[in-house]
C-alpha cells in the first residue's frame, strides 16, 4: 500500500500495535525505536480514562507498549516498569509517542523507555516510563492459575453495582470502554473478579487490551487494604514487577488480586477455562495530587511549571572556524590573579573590589550589584569593546545541583546581567565557575564554544561546561530534591493552628494568595504585612472578606525591609497560633534601561524584595516552618529588558530558596511570569506594553491558572526554584533557554562594530548613496511601525520625533536591537535620542555604511549534510476556506470536509460537464473537488502590475506572489530587505491551462503578455523579480510530487551554499475542467470526489487546488 511504501522509503517498518505507527531497528546492538502520534481523535477510547478531569494514558497501556517492544526483540518478560510521569492526552491536538529499547548487557536484558512530547518538533521530550525487559526463562511453562473452579469455593459475593459512581466521586471518571468490572468475590485475603470489554472495543494488536487490564485493577477498590482515598489525591499505578504475558486477544478475563500492603498487590488474569493470560508479581500504587495532574497537562501558552535545568553543552562541529582572539574578563567572583594562568589572550577589563564582610549581607548585595552596573556601562561606552562579548565570571553564583550552596551576594548579578543581555544582544557572556582549577583552565575553549553555539550563559563545574535550559516540571516527575528523604523537599501542608505571614498581603497578588490559602488550604490565621497598614479601604475590605470565610486576620503596618519592625511583628504572634509559614510577596517596580538605571533605583527595588527576604530568613530559620514561599519573577531568569534592578532583586529570592534547602530548611521560590491582572505590578501596562511583551514571548498568565500552578508546586517535592509561566517558546525572550533547531552553523566570535552582516547589510553596503538612503528610510519606518504596534507604516509622520510618536526607553532599545539585527551594525543604546526622527536616523545609518569598508563574507558557505534546515515562515491557501497555516491546522484537527461542488465563477459549462455515466465524451462523472473559489482575487498594485497584466497572468502565479509576501511577513522578515540577497525560489507547478482560456479570442492589448503570464517556467522567476531576489529561480513539474521535489531542491541549494534563504512550495489551480474529463475517460476518479488513502475502500483519486 502507499502507506507501507512511504514508511519503507523513510527507512521505517510498520507495526501492528494500535498505539504505535512505525519502528526502526538500530544498526548498533539489538535495539529499536517505535514511534506514533496519540490523540483523542485517533484513539477516542482514551477519553474514557479520565482522572482528576484529565484524560490520561492508562498505566496498563505503558505495560502493553513495553511488552510489545520486548517481543519485537525476543524479550518475553517485563522484569520491571516504573512510571515517572502520567501522560495527559490533550483535548485538542496530539502527542508524539516514542518507545525505545536498548541492549543492557550480555545477559540479553534490555532497557525500555517511553517518552512523549506535544505535537510539533520543537517541544522537549518528557520521560514517562523506564523498565527492564528479559528473555523467557529456559523451560518455563505456563503455570497453573488455580482459577479453573469458578467462582472460587466459599467466596463471598461483593456488590459492584455502585462502584463506578463511587469512582467518579473520587476523581476517576471511567467511560464505557473502561467500565469492565462485571462481578467480584472475596475469600482468604484474595479478591476475585470477572472483567469484560465492551463489544465495540477492538483488541487486535494488543497483548492484553489496556482497558481490560485496567478493569482488573479496579478490584483494588474492593479490598480495605488498598482502597484508601485521601482528599484531592488519586492512586495511580507506579511500578510493576515480574510481568509475564501468556496469551493475547482476550476480551474477557478472570482475575485474582492479592493485596500485600496498602500500596502493593499481586495480580493474575486467566481465560474462562483458567488458562493464564497475564501475571504481575508486584504492582505498586502511589498517590498523586489532582493539582499536579492539572498543572502538568496545560499547554505552554496556558501556563505550566518550568524548571531551569543545567545540561552539558554540546561541542562545536570540527568544521566551525570560530576563534575568540581576545578574552575580555569582568572578574566578578575569582580574584584577578587567578586569570594569569588562563591564557595569553585573556585580559581583565574590570574586577569586583573586595567586599567588607562586616557589612550586613543586604548591603554587600547592593554594593556588588551597583559596581556591576558601573562596569556594564563602562563596557558599553568603550568604543574598543564592540567586538567580542565581555565575559563576566562569577563563582558559585548559580546553583546547578541541589547539593551545592550558592553565593547570595553575587547571585543577583546574574539577574542584572540577563537584562543587559536582552537590552544589548551579543555584548555579554555570563560564566559561573566552581573552585576546581580545571574550570578556569577550561574558560577559553568553553567561551569559544559558547559564542559559536550562541549560548549566552554558561557554568563550569570541574571543567565541564553546562548550559541552562528551561524545561517543563511535570507532575510526578522525579527531582533531585525528591530523591532525598527530607522534610524540606516534601509536599507542603498548612497546620490549621498555625499563622501564615504574608508580606505584601494587601497587594493585588498577595491578597489573591491570602484568599486562596483560606478557601483552598484551610488556613485560619493570617498576618498580612503591608506598608499601608490596616486603615486603607482595600485592606479593610480584604479583612472583612477573609473573616467571612472563617479566618482570623491581622493586618499590620510594617516596612518588611525594616528588620526591627519585622522582628517585633514575628515575636508578637501568639503562642497558641505560632508562625507556621511565610509567603513573601512584597515588592515594587522602578523600571529603566541600563543607560538610565541609578544606584537609588537599585536600592529602592532591592529593599522590599531582597532585604526583606533575608530578614525573614534570619528571623525564622530556628522555627519549625511548614513553608517559606518566595514570590519571585520570571524576569530574573529570562532577563526582561528595562528591569535589571527588578531581575537582580528577584534572583536573590531564587538563590535564597536554594540556600535554605541546602541548609535543611523549607524554601521555594516561585518565579511568576506576566500575570493577567488589572492591578499590582502589571496593572499599569497598556496595550503597547503588552504587545511588546507578546513579541518577546511573554503570554499573560491568568490569575486562576497561576493559583493552580501555586497548588501544584506545593503539592509535590518540588525543586527550590520553579517558574510558573505562560509563554510562546518561539519568541526571542527565551533565546538560549528554549533551544531551537538552527538553520546554519554559527561561526562568528563577535562581529566588528562597522560590519554589515546579513542579507540586508550586505545589500545596503553596495548600493549607491541615494538608493541606500531610500532603502534605509523604508527600513526605519517599517521597524518603527512594528515596534509601536502600527499595522500601516504610512500612518507615521517621518518628521515627528520619536518621543512625539510615543517612544520610551524600552521601545528605543527594541528598535535599536531590530535595526542592529537587520543591518548588522553595532548601534548605540542612545540611538533614537541622538537621532530623534526617522529621517535623521536613516541618514545616520547611511553615513555608517558610507564610512565603513565592509568585507562581504562569501555567499557560498557550505553546510554540513547533518545540519538541519529551519522552517521560519509559512503561508498557504487551501480548500475549505483555509487562508493561513492556523486555519489548515484547525481544519485538520476538526476533521472537516473541504470538498465542494465545481466552481461557478470560471465559465465552465456545468450543465453539460457532469454525466454520472463514466466514459461519456467531454464529461466528468464527478462534480466535486477541492477548490479555491476565490482564486481570481488579487491586488495587482501591491506588486506593481497593471490590472490588464494581472488578468493576463495565471492565477497560479498571482497566488505564488501573495503567499511569498505572507511567508516573509510570518517569518518576521521585511520582504523589501531581501532585495539583492541570495534567496532562491523553488516552485512546483503542474497546470498550464490558463492561456487556453484567452488564446482563442485574445482580448485587445493582451498580446505579448499571455505567454509570460501563463508559462509555468516563468512562475518562479516572477517571484524572484518581484522581490529582487538573486538566488536560483526554479519551476518544477513532476506532477503530484512537484512541491516535494521543489522542497528537496531548496534544501540542496541551502546545503551547497547556493542560496542563503529559500522559498519552496507549489501551486495548483485548474483553469479548465480538462483534467476531470481526461481522468473520467480513464475511470480514475473517486465517484464522490474524495481520496481515501491507505483505506480498503479506496476507489480513485480526487482533485484539489491550493498553494503553500
Amino acid at each position: 500500500t502507499p502507506a507501507i511504501r512511504d514508511l519503507t522509503s523513510a527507512g521505517l517498518a510498520t507495526t501492528d500495535h494500535p498505539l504505535l505507527g512505525a519502528t526502526v531497528d538500530l544498526a548498533q546492538g539489538d535495539s529499536a525505536v517505535f514511534t506514533s502520534s496519540l490523540s483523542l481523535r485517533t484513539h477516542p477510547w482514551l477519553a474514557d480514562h479520565t482522572i482528576a478531569n484529565r484524560a490520561l494514558l492508562p498505566g496498563t497501556a505503558f505495560v502493553d507498549l513495553a511488552l510489545h517492544a520486548g517481543l519485537h526483540l525476543g524479550c518475553d518478560r517485563l522484569t520491571d516498569l516504573t512510571l515517572a510521569t502520567p501522560l495527559a492526552v490533550p483535548e485538542q491536538g496530539s502527542v508524539q509517542l516514542q518507545v525505545t529499547v536498548a541492549q543492557e548487557g550480555a545477559s540479553g536484558e534490555r532497557i525500555v523507555t517511553i517518552h512523549s512530547r506535544p505535537e510539533g518538533f520543537e517541544s522537549p521530550w518528557t520521560a514517562h516510563a523506564t523498565g527492564l525487559l528479559a528473555p523467557a526463562e529456559e523451560g518455563s511453562d505456563a503455570p497453573a492459575t488455580g482459577l479453573e473452579a469458578w467462582p472460587p469455593h466459599g467466596a463471598a459475593t461483593v456488590d459492584v453495582g455502585a462502584l463506578y459512581a463511587d469512582f467518579a466521586a473520587q476523581g476517576y471518571a471511567y467511560g464505557p470502554a473502561f467500565q469492565g468490572l462485571r462481578a467480584a468475590w472475596q475469600a482468604d485475603g484474595h479478591v476475585y473478579a470477572e472483567v469484560e470489554l465492551a463489544s465495540d472495543v477492538d483488541v487486535n494488536g494488543f497483548g492484553v487490551h489496556p482497558a481490560l487490564l485496567d478493569a482488573a485493577l479496579h478490584t483494588l477498590a474492593l479490598d480495605a487494604t488498598t482502597s484508601g482515598h485521601s482528599g484531592d489525591e488519586v492512586k495511580l499505578p507506579y511500578s510493576w514487577s515480574g510481568i509475564r504475558l501468556y496469551a493475547t486477544g482476550a476480551t474477557a478475563a478472570r482475575v485474582r488480586l492479592t493485596p500485600t500492603s496498602e500500596t502493593t498487590a499481586t495480580v493474575t488474569l486467566s481465560d474462562a477455562t483458567g488458562q493464564p493470560l497475564l501475571e504481575i508479581d508486584v504492582l505498586t500504587l502511589r498517590s498523586v495530587d489532582a493539582k499536579q495532574l492539572n498543572a502538568s497537562a496545560g499547554s505552554d501558552r496556558d501556563g505550566r511549571l518550568f524548571v531551569l535545568d543545567w545540561t552539558e553543552m554540546s561541542p562545536v562541529e570540527e568544521t566551525t572556524e570560530t576563534v575568540v582572539s581576545d578574552l575580555r574578563i569582568f572578574a566578578a567572583g575569582p580574584d584577578t590573579g587567578e586569570f594569569n594562568a588562563v591564557g595569553s589572550n585573556t585580559s581583565v577589563f574590570a574586577a569586583m573590589p573586595p567586599l567588607d564582610l562586616e557589612l550586613p549581607l543586604p548591603e554587600r548585595v547592593f554594593t556588588a550589584t551597583a559596581h556591576t552596573l558601573r562596569v556594564v556601562r563602562d563596557w558599553l561606552s568603550d568604543d574598543s569593546a564592540s567586538g567580542a562579548p565581555l565575559v563576566v565570571v562569577t563563582r558559585g553564583a548559580v546553583s546547578v545541583a541541589p547539593e551545592n550552596d550558592i553565593d547570595l551576594v553575587h547571585a543577583p548579578l546574574w539577574g542584572l546581567l540577563r537584562s543587559a543581555q536582552s537590552e544589548h544582544p551579543h555584548r555579554f557572556l555570563l560564566v559561573d565557575v566552581d573552585d576546581d582549577p580545571a574550570s578556569l583552565a577550561a574558560l577559553p575553549s568553553a567561551v569559544t564554544t559558547a559564542v559559536a553555539r550562541q549560548e549566552p550563559q554558561l557554568a563550569l563545574r570541574a571543567g565541564a561546561p553546562l548550559v541552562p535550559r528551561l524545561v517543563r516540571h511535570d507532575a510526578g516527575a522525579p527531582t533531585q530534591e525528591s530523591a532525598t528523604a527530607s522534610r524540606t523537599a516534601s509536599a507542603t501542608t498548612f497546620r490549621p493552628d498555625g499563622t501564615v505571614l504574608i508580606t505584601g498581603g494587601t497587594g493585588a497578588f498577595g491578597a489573591r494568595i491570602a484568599r486562596h490559602l483560606v478557601s483552598a488550604h484551610g488556613v485560619r490565621h493570617l498576618l498580612l504585612v503591608s506598608r499601608s497598614g490596616p486603615d486603607t479601604e482595600p485592606a479593610t475590605a480584604l479583612r472583612l472578606e477573609l473573616t467571612g470565610l472563617g479566618a482570623e486576620v491581622v493586618v499590620a503596618a510594617c516596612d518588611a525591609a525594616d528588620r526591627d519592625g519585622l522582628a517585633a511583628l514575628v515575636s508578637a504572634i501568639p503562642a497558641d497560633r505560632p508562625l507556621s509559614a511565610v509567603v513573601h510577596a512584597a515588592g515594587v517596580l522602578d523600571d529603566g534601561t541600563l543607560a538610565q538605571l541609578t544606584p537609588e533605583q537599585l536600592r529602592g527595588v532591592q529593599r522590599p524584595k531582597a532585604d526583606a527576604a533575608w530578614h525573614l530568613h534570619e528571623l525564622t530559620r530556628d522555627l519549625e516552618l511548614d513553608a517559606f514561599i518566595l514570590v519571585s519573577a520570571g524576569a530574573a531568569t529570562l532577563g526582561t529588558a528595562g528591569q535589571g534592578n527588578y531581575a537582580a532583586a528577584n534572583t536573590f529570592l531564587d538563590a535564597l530558596a536554594a540556600h535554605r534547602r541546602h541548609h535543611g530548611l523549607p524554601g521555594i521560590s516561585l518565579a511568576w511570569g506576566f500575570l493577567a491582572q488589572d492591578a499590582g505590578m502589571t496593572g499599569h501596562l497598556d496595550e503597547r506594553d503588552r504587545a511588546r511583551l507578546a513579541r518577546n514571548g511573554a503570554v499573560p498568565l491568568s490569575v486562576e491558572r497561576a493559583l493552580e500552578l501555586f497548588d501544584a508546586a506545593l503539592a509535590q517535592a518540588a525543586p527550590a526554584h520553579l517558574l510558573p509561566l505562560a509563554m510562546d517558546s518561539a519568541r526571542p525572550l527565551l533565546h538560549g533557554l528554549v533551544r531551537k533547531r538552527r538553520a546554519v552553523t554559527m561561526a562568528v566570535a563577535g562581529r566588528p562594530s562597522g560590519s554589515a552582516s546579513g542579507a540586508e547589510g550586505q545589500g545596503l553596503a553596495e548600493l549607491p548613496p541615494e538608493a541606500r538612503l531610500t532603502r534605509l528610510t523604508e527600513l526605519v519606518t517599517t521597524l518603527v511601525a512594528a515596534v509601536l504596534g502600527h499595522v500601516d507604516s504610512q500612518q507615521l509622520d517621518p518628521g515627528r520625533t520619536f518621543s512625539e510618536l510615543g517612544f520610551d526607553s524600552l521601545t528605543a532599545v527594541e528598535l535599536r536591537n531590530q535595526l542592529g539585527a537587520a543591518t548588522g551594525l553595532q548601534l548605540s543604546s542612545t540611538l533614537v535620542f541622538d537621532y530623534p526622527t526617522q529621517q535623521a536616523l536613516a541618514a545616520y545609518l547611511s553615513t555608517r555604511f558610507a564610512e565603513t569598508a565592509t568585507v562581504r563574507p562569501s555567499a557560498h558557505t557550505q553546510l554540513q549534510d547533518t545540519e538541519p534546515i529551519a522552517v521560519v515562515g509559512m503561508a498557504c491557501r487551501y480548500p475549505g476556506g483555509v487562508t493561513t497555516p492556523d486555519d489548515l491546522w484547525e481544519l485538520l484537527q476538526g476533521g472537516r470536509d473541504a470538498i465542494s461542488d465545481f466552481p461557478d465563477n470560471r465559465g465552465w459549462d456545468l450543465d453539460s460537464l457532469y454525466d454520472p455515466v463514466p466514459g461519456t465524451r467531454g464529461s466528468s462523472y464527478v462534480r466535486e473537488g477541492g477548490f479555491l473559489h476565490d482564486a481570481g482575487q488579487f491586488d495587482p498594485s501591491l506588486f506593481g502590475m497593471s490590472p490588464q497584466e494581472a488578468l493576463a497572468t495565471d492565477p497560479q502565479q498571482r497566488l505564488l506572489l501573495e503567499t511569498a509576501w505572507e511567508t516573509f511577513e510570518r517569518a518576521g522578515i521585511d520582504p523589501r530587505s531581501l532585495r539583492g540577497s541570495q534567496t532562491g525560489v523553488f516552485a512546483g507547478v503542474m497546470y498550464s491551462d490558463y492561456a487556453a482560456r484567452l488564446l482563442p479570442d485574445t482580448p485587445e492589448g493582451f498580446e505579448g503578455q499571455i505567454g509570460n503570464g501563463s508559462a509555468p517556467s516563468i512562475a518562479s522567476g516572477r517571484v524572484s523579480y518581484a522581490f529582487g531576489l538573486e538566488g536560483p529561480a526554479v519551476t518544477v513539474d513532476t506532477a503530484c510530487s512537484s512541491s516535494l521535489v521543489a522542497l528537496h531542491l531548496a534544501c540542496q541549494s541551502l546545503r551547497s551554499g547556493e542560496s542563503s534563504l529559500a522559498l519552496a512550495g507549489g501551486v495548483t489551480v485548474m483553469a479548465s475542467p480538462s483534467t476531470y474529463v481526461e481522468f473520467s475517460q480513464q475511470r480514475g476518479l473517486a465517484p464522490d470526489g474524495r481520496c481515501k488513502p491507505f483505506a480498503a475502500g479506496a476507489d480513485g483519486t480526487g482533485w484539489s487546488e491550493g498553494v503553500g
